[in-house]
């Protein structure tokens, strides 16, 4: 053999073996794939699928190929000779996210409120407390207001308060007399020169305003502006509703 073909044999296979390449189309169940990543992990090289699944890779016999896709199994093969040959077909296989089943029940409501329930023990409880608590309440100025009436009047608020959609734990009226015996700013003075109400009617404003659901979250330092701003209106309620049962007197 002349240095020639040896020369040439040696130069010119190389290149052949180098320049090899396979191609084919990826598809899965439905369609053709664009966009697939497709490595050739033995040399290091990326191509992607064109618009109808398309590819085309440099490769060598024994070359480790991959197809990834996030919407996809990865699949991976090993380059054989017959790959050199035809158009081969890659199928990938979709992820499908299953999930368990979900049972649903009905839950019984432990939150159910009986009305008139609530009403006769309000009326109840609160007759008891003025007998035991006279001072509490004291006597009106024309010395004739039925403060039965305005228990019952106080109670019926609760019947047409809508109820809030969020979920809260109302002030009470126990919690509202602690607060203004012993808070700094929710004081007496407070209750006599700005909210204006009479003292012999402090503990049945007390009374109303656990009719307003205040929410005892304004309790808070931080909230004190707004707790302020919800007495001042239950206060003008209060007030409206002393002086209508005062005409009736």
């Amino acid at each position: 053999m002349s240095k020639f073909h040896l020369l040439f044999i040696l130069v010119i296979i190389p290149c052949l073996s180098m320049g090899q390449r396979i191609s084919g189309t990826v598809y899965d169940a439905d369609e053709s794939l664009a966009s697939i990543q497709i490595i050739n992990r033995t040399q290091n090289v990326v191509v992607f699928t064109d618009v109808n699944g398309n590819f085309l890779i440099p490769a060598k016999i024994n070359d480790s190929i991959s197809f990834t896709s996030r919407f996809h199994h990865q699949f991976r093969m090993k380059v054989e000779p017959v790959h050199f040959n035809e158009v081969f077909v890659v199928e990938l296989k979709k992820i499908t996210n299953e999930l368990d089943e979900v049972y649903l029940e009905n839950l019984p409501d432990n939150n159910s409120f009986e009305q008139d329930t609530f009403n006769s023990k309000f009326a109840e409880q609160f007759e008891k407390d003025r007998k035991n608590n006279p001072e509490k309440y004291g006597s009106a100025a024309s010395g004739n207001m039925d403060f039965i009436a305005i228990a019952s009047m106080i109670a019926g608020l609760f019947k047409s308060k809508k109820p809030k959609p969020e979920v809260l734990i109302p002030l009470n009226a126990k919690r509202l007399d602690s607060l203004f015996a012993k808070d700094r700013f929710f004081n007496q003075e407070l209750i006599l020169k700005d909210l204006k109400i009479e003292k012999e009617l402090h503990g049945l404003f007390f009374e109303f305003c656990e009719t307003k659901q205040i929410d005892s979250k304004l309790l808070d330092p931080n909230q004190q502006l707004t707790l302020l701003s919800e007495l001042m209106e239950a206060s003008t309620e209060f007030k409206i509703l002393i002086a209508n049962a005062r005409k009736e007197d």
